[in-house]
């Protein structure tokens, strides 16, 4: 009778490469399948080693013997790899048990298994310690599952495809599991990666007791350093087989320095941009913009990668805190795959800190995510070098996705696929998957949006060329010249050139049903029942001898043929008859006197360590400015500037300071109190006026000279306001002595971001940075870069500044309870309450334009409030239920619906997002985010002769450009205008833009625009009638109109200046047109007679299929988009906390807005993709300086 063994088993792993290379990393995927099988009925155990990952293989395997008294002998063998059926490789190992072993008898066996892991050598080490625990009987039982025994010959009794030699099964398992094909195991263990692991085992015994089948109890896992038998047996005697299982790691080869394909950053400063951290080059670095968090840079690897390490070589300018994020798509980011903390701002040059992070997981993008600077960083975050470090990823069927997430592995070769690894279905065959498809069975040939239903594209079959009508761009001859014929019935209603006459003079048909273009156009039905257009009555004929634009050969024919003189008639904005208001400044034999508003503030210009200077203050429109008059007699026979100022409130007698000289942040040469000017101020009340006179310059230490600088700053320390504080300051500004107020840079530019000393009485800023003209703002040195987009203009008029702020009040009030939305305290806009609409889409104007700044698409799933989503039937017209807007909020009974991004689909970098629309659903619909505020007063100021000056309809010089004007109807007057603003341009000036706005995205009706957005079948539409008082509407529109423009940044950087050379080369400026000179006729002084830099010519382009939505509006067809403005563009990461782009914010970065650019921009989009990364990154700085 066999002695009964009772074994103590402990399995420590042992690793013979270097570990710190490894730890933790691929454990899951790179590690042996370890079997302890015992035939105790031939006192036999059986150790199988399974390679369950095809990339690692064995090549030699060896036991050693050090138990005496336990094990009598051991073999090793490598089993042939067709044994499994997964094709893995199995070693078999094979020791005797000596059954006369005693008590407490302990020895080791020892497994080294030698092969590779991706290429690289190997070698495993196993050790086995045994003990032996009791020789004691076993007690009869019955645990956990059984099936047929193991056959020795190799048969497959329970016919799962693996031979019973090789069969590993157990019970139920508490711990997780996953199908490990080929082993005959229903499920394997999930073990946590912790680096050079031990594992330890406690497998139950398998008692049997006469009966053939085998008995198997659980497997369990525990991170203790002992597994022990319990109270399980193994009896030599009786037990078939016994089965331990162990998962020992092998370590991957060392990780590689991976190829960055291509970068991205959320700003760049005057360093480099992104391109600049990954270039190789540790002397070249990436910067942030200044003094705005978060910023981040993504790098692009091209492919999928087990990451496994990023390091990062930092400039001064680091971080305190980050996180690292990791993305499959780009689109979709998981956060934190490691963070950091604790940077310090370290000054110097060269590299100041290496940061070394741990990373694991397969990702193809990663992203430094800069989330705050350390104390005493005021720039932002700059990087020498962007390390990634990791190895190939898995991708078994060749498809470019991972394995991982690969949801459709095995795909044919040559498929395409989406981001899954799955085939992407494209039925109709319009060039959107079926999965992103809205409209599926799409027209063959029908031209649709991105997400795949059909444009409504108005054809216009006649325009106007050198005053005469053409076929238009819907015609089938754009651009050739249309006649009409004497011999037609002089009543219209038919034609008399048919057959032979119709060869030579063929008519201008129409496919749509309305002949569309320009003013009085009809239609006849001719003989043959096709359509032709009519202008005035008269049908329209080409004639076959004229082959190119401009040909006039059938004028006068026969006497009887001619062509049409047509004038598109439109009416100006602004002319001679326009009421002007007063100029800015006034230059008469004695004085050069200067006219501006300034407003109060917290702190002074330079503080950024405060960043309260752009700011607003509580009850900001309530005795908080004051009008400023400069008579400079210097030069004109005088020595004296006086300056009068006139204040909304007293000032305090002792504190009511003017100051001027600016010497360093709140310090100024020349203080002094103004003298109060009594018998200029009115009984009854509240404005007062004071004086206070300067000759001197401390600086020079002469008298004023003409062309001296003096910046001054008005203190308004009030006295006993109704509402908010007393104390306060006002604005930098600078006076040259002999021009004016000019805005202003610093005199000392490497100092305009830190607490500068030494004297900084200010330069007039260069030309070139006055994007605005003399609206442009001075550069800001108070670190608020949030704030650029809310700042009273430099040349602010004297008569404006109080109208400025009343507006300011509309713009941020809530129309539903009067609240204001910023200072706690700030009191209710009482007369702007309860006008809220019936339906709407937000509740004020600022919560649709945060910050004045551009909006950024929300998360997916989030109702759109920052977004204007026209709607239209099948035939473009406004949807019968919900109107030309869908308004998703109501203030009583019930909603038209809502509209949310439910996902994006990307390809080639570039989202497109999916709308989810509930409630309701549009045949057509086009979304558009709303906009950034800025420089729309000089929008509108821009002369409408210089707008016509850039068309060209037809593309008659052949550069592939052919913007179009889009006329539209004065909502007042009814004229016919040129249409300026909205993503369409369809509105003609500001007021008609604020009324629109308010009309469909707040609810609230205007003198304007009386009625309420309505179906014709809707019933819950409210009711009509203005509800805001026409001032408001004024003061909104005056408010909107003088917003500053911010100057143009990188006057001296070579790399934005090489980019402007290049945004040229490309043909960018075909479209984004510098210049413009605005109009002597313009109402508000401040706007009128400025040269500025808008980077837009106001009209439509054709921007191809990829940017168009299903529904145009007015005559602007789906496809067709203003040219967007692009001044101030690049402070969009600091204003709204993030980049989106275009019409819808769909593109993440400037890159990805440069590379939707389709239509008449494809030229420019081609030419952008050819440049090395280099310039591209050079137009790209180029943009961000504006």
């Amino acid at each position: 009778m066999p002695s009964i063994i009772k074994l103590s088993a402990r399995l420590a792993t042992l690793i013979t490469t270097a570990t710190s290379l490894f730890a933790g990393v691929f454990f899951a995927q790179a590690c042996l399948a370890f079997d302890v099988e015992a035939d105790s009925a031939n006192n036999k155990v059986y150790i199988l080693l399974r390679n369950p990952n095809d990339s690692a293989s064995y090549d030699s395997v060896s036991v050693s013997n050090n138990a005496p008294g336990i094990v009598s002998q051991a073999n090793a063998s490598i089993v042939p790899s067709t044994v499994a059926a997964d094709g893995s490789e199995l070693v078999l190992l094979e020791f005797d048990v000596d059954a006369g072993a005693g008590t407490g008898a302990t020895g080791d066996l020892y497994i080294t298994v030698s092969g590779t892991v991706f290429g690289q050598p190997v070698d495993v080490q196993q050790t086995v310690p045994l003990t032996v625990v009791s020789n004691a009987p076993v007690a009869q039982g019955s645990v956990g599952s059984t099936e047929p025994a193991p056959d020795p010959d190799g048969a497959d009794s329970d016919g799962d495809g693996v031979s019973d030699s090789l069969e590993v099964s157990f019970g139920s398992n508490p711990f997780s599991e996953s199908s490990v094909p080929g082993d005959g195991m229903p499920y394997t263990v999930s073990v946590p990666a912790i680096g050079v692991l031990g594992l330890f085992i406690l497998a139950g015994a398998l008692a049997v007791f006469g009966s053939p089948a085998l008995r198997r109890t659980q497997l369990a896992l525990i991170a203790t350093t002992i597994f022990v038998w319990q109270p399980q047996e193994l009896s030599a005697g009786a037990a078939t087989r016994i089965q331990l299982v162990a998962f020992i790691p092998i370590p991957p080869p060392p990780p590689q320095q991976l190829t960055i394909t291509g970068s991205d950053a959320s700003s760049a400063g005057t360093a480099g941009a992104a391109a600049k951290a990954v270039d190789g080059n540790i002397n070249t670095r990436w910067e942030s913009q200044h003094g705005v968090d978060p910023q981040w840079i993504v790098v692009d690897l091209g492919a999928s990668y087990a990451l496994s390490e990023t390091v990062i070589h930092w400039e001064a300018a680091n971080a305190a805190t980050y996180r690292i994020d990791g993305s499959v798509d780009g689109v979709t980011w998981t956060e934190s795959l490691a963070t950091f903390s604790g940077g310090t701002w370290d000054p110097g040059t060269g590299v100041r800190r290496t940061d070394n992070l741990a990373l694991s997981g397969i990702y193809r993008y990663l992203r430094m995510y800069g989330l705050t600077r350390p104390s005493g960083n005021v720039y932002g975050y700059s990087i020498w070098e962007m390390e990634v470090w990791g190895l190939p990823a898995a991708d078994a069927d060749g498809d470019g996705v991972d394995d991982s997430v690969d949801q459709c592995p095995g795909t044919p070769a040559g498929s395409t696929v989406d981001a899954n690894g799955c085939i992407v279905v494209d039925a109709d065959n319009d060039g959107v998957p079926d999965g992103q498809d809205q409209c599926p069975n799409t027209p063959a040939g029908a031209t649709v949006d991105g997400t795949g239903c059909q444009i409504v594209v108005p054809v216009n079959e006649v325009t106007s060329i050198n005053n005469i009508l053409a076929g238009g761009s819907g015609s089938s001859d754009p651009g050739l010249t249309l006649y009409v014929f004497d011999s037609d019935p002089v009543s219209g209603g038919a034609s008399n050139c048919n057959a032979g006459c119709a060869a030579t003079w063929p008519p201008l048909l129409v496919h749509d049903g309305i002949a569309s273009g320009v003013d009085d156009l009809g239609t006849i039905t001719r003989n043959d029942s096709t359509m032709q257009a009519t202008h005035a009555g008269r049908p329209l004929y080409y004639y076959a001898g004229d082959s190119a634009t401009g040909d006039t050969n059938g004028d006068g024919v026969g006497e009887v043929w001619h062509t049409v003189a047509y004038v598109q008639a439109y009416t100006p904005l602004f002319d001679n008859t326009t009421a002007l208001e007063p100029a800015l400044q006034e230059d008469t034999p004695t004085a050069l006197i200067t006219r501006l508003a300034d407003r109060a503030r917290d702190r002074h210009a330079r503080e950024d360590q405060f960043k309260i200077y752009d700011h607003y203050l509580s009850f900001y429109w309530e005795h908080r400015t004051a009008e400023i008059e400069i008579v400079d007699t210097v030069g004109k026979g005088g020595d004296t500037i006086t300056f009068n100022v006139i204040t909304e409130w007293p000032l305090h007698p002792q504190q009511g300071e003017l100051r001027f000289f600016h010497l360093n942040e709140a310090i100024y040469a020349n203080n002094g109190v103004m003298s109060a000017q009594t018998h200029l101020d009115v009984p009854g009340e509240t404005r007062r006026h004071y004086t206070r006179s300067v000759s001197h310059n401390p600086l020079t230490g002469q008298p004023l000279q003409v062309g001296d600088r003096m910046e001054f700053e008005l203190s308004q320390f009030l006295t006993g306001t109704p509402n908010g504080r007393d104390n306060y300051y006002g604005t930098a500004i600078l006076y040259v002595v002999g021009q004016g107020v000019e805005p202003f840079e610093a005199e000392n530019p490497s100092l305009v971001t830190g607490q500068a000393n030494g004297a900084q009485n200010p330069y007039p800023m260069p030309l070139a940075g006055r994007l605005g003209g003399d609206t442009t703002l001075n550069y800001q040195y108070s670190d608020e870069p949030d704030n650029h987009f809310m700042q009273i203009p430099t040349n602010l008029s004297n008569i404006n500044g109080q109208t400025f702020m009343l507006g300011r009040r509309v713009h941020h009030t809530d129309f539903g309870d009067g609240s204001h939305d910023e200072a706690a305290e700030n009191s209710n806009f009482t007369a702007l309450a309860n006008t809220l609409g019936t339906n709407y889409i937000n509740r004020s104007c600022i919560a649709c334009h945060a910050k004045n700044g551009r909006a950024i698409p929300p998360a997916t799933g989030v109702t759109l409030e920052q977004y204007v989503v026209k709607i239209g039937d099948a035939s473009g017209m406004p949807d019968a239920q919900a109107g030309a807007v869908l308004q998703p909020q109501v203030t009583s009974g019930s909603s038209e619906g809502s509209v949310s991004i439910s996902s994006w689909t990307e390809n080639n970098g570039l989202r497109t997002p999916v709308y989810s629309f509930t409630g309701i659903s549009p045949a057509n619909y086009s979304a558009r985010i709303a906009p950034q505020l800025v420089g729309l007063g000089l929008l509108e100021a821009i002369d409408e002769a210089d707008i016509v000056a850039l068309a060209d309809e037809t593309d008659s010089n052949g550069d592939g450009i052919s913007g179009r004007l889009h006329y539209v109807t004065d909502a007042v007057t009814s004229e016919t205008r040129i249409g300026r603003f909205g993503w369409k341009a369809t509105q003609p000036s500001v007021k008609q833009q604020v009324a629109s706005a308010l009309n469909t995205d707040v609810g609230v009706m205007t003198s304007v625009l009386p009625n309420p957005d309505c179906g014709s079948a809707q019933t819950n539409c409210g009711s009509s009638g203005s509800e805001l008082s026409d001032q408001h509407l004024d003061e909104l529109s005056a408010y909107i109109s003088l917003l500053g423009v911010s100057a143009r940044r990188g006057l001296d950087d070579a790399t934005a200046l090489a980019g402007e050379t290049l945004f040229a080369t490309a043909g960018c400026n075909s479209c984004h047109v510098k210049t413009f000179q605005t109009s002597q006729y313009a109402p508000h002084a401040e706007l009128r007679n400025q040269i500025i830099y808008p980077y837009t010519d106001l009209l439509l382009h054709d921007m191809g299929p990829g940017l168009a939505s299903s529904l145009g509006e007015g005559s602007a067809a789906g496809n067709e988009w203003r040219t967007a403005p692009l001044w101030n563009i690049g402070l969009t990461a600091g204003v709204s906390g993030g980049q989106g782009y275009l019409h819808d914010g769909r593109a993440r970065t400037l890159h990805e807005a440069i590379m939707w650019h389709g239509g008449e921009a494809a030229a420019s989009q081609a030419a952008y993709d050819a440049m090395p990364a280099g310039d591209q990154a050079a137009l790209i700085a180029f943009l961000q300086s504006l």
